[in-house]
Formats: structure tokens, C-alpha cells, sequence
């Protein structure tokens, strides 16, 4: 999960940085103190984007020759995009 959190003593603060639909569930931010512990829950939905997009783009990757390389992104769109990948 690409996130980020923050907490400044008085504000808690979830960032979701590029949601994807399997990103949609329900969150949970707890507090706890030695004598008591309290939450407060909120779903999040994910529509799919109907444009084509990514919503994770390639980064750069450097491998020692040998090893396996592995270039991860994701994708969005409705119906669902047709990928597909060069070499130049």
C-alpha cells in the first residue's frame, strides 16, 4: 500500500496515494492509552476509472546482470485496457 501517515498530537492523517479499486475496504484508526483503546472506521470505494490511465506508473529499476528484473505498474479503466509491453 503506497501511503503515508501523519501525526501531529492532535490530527491522525491516512494519504492513499494513487487508489486502485482493490484499495476499497473499510479503515481504521486506533488510539490507545494505557487504561482504554477507541477506533473510528470509514469505508473507502474505488470506482474504476471508464479512461484508460495508469495509476501506478513504471519506475526506474537497476538489476546486477543475472538477476531477475521486475517492472510492476498498474492499470485502470473500464472495460479493462489491453496491455502491451516494448523494447526499443
Amino acid at each position: 500500500l503506497n501511503c503515508k501517515m501523519h501525526f501531529d498530537g492532535k490530527r491522525c492523517r491516512l494519504m492513499l496515494n494513487s487508489v486502485h479499486e482493490d484499495d476499497s475496504g473499510m479503515y481504521t484508526c486506533k488510539l490507545s492509552t494505557a487504561k482504554e483503546e477507541l477506533t473510528s472506521s470509514a469505508n473507502l470505494r474505488v470506482t474504476p476509472s471508464r479512461e484508460p490511465l495508469f495509476t501506478r506508473k513504471l519506475d526506474v529499476l537497476e538489476v546486477t546482470e543475472g538477476r531477475t528484473a521486475r517492472f510492476d505498474c498498474k492499470v485502470s479503466g473500464s472495460p479493462a485496457p489491453r496491455v502491451t509491453w516494448m523494447h526499443t
